[in-house]
């Protein structure tokens, strides 16, 4: 997880994940999660547009 041009981080729990996108979504800011859909594959990123809602 991360925001677009940073580097990411890896997610420790679904609760560290939860947290990070709903303060990126107060914040206005967009996220990025990459994910390994199984071993030897490539790595997948997917952008979420959260900076286009209003979350406040």
């Amino acid at each position: 997880m991360g925001f677009p041009d940073a580097e990411t981080e890896a997610v420790r729990s679904l609760d560290d994940l939860r947290w990070f996108v709903a303060q990126a979504a107060l914040g206005g800011k967009d996220v990025v999660l990459s994910a390994r859909p199984g071993a030897g594959a490539a790595v997948r990123s997917y952008r979420l547009p959260l900076s286009s809602i209003d979350a406040r």
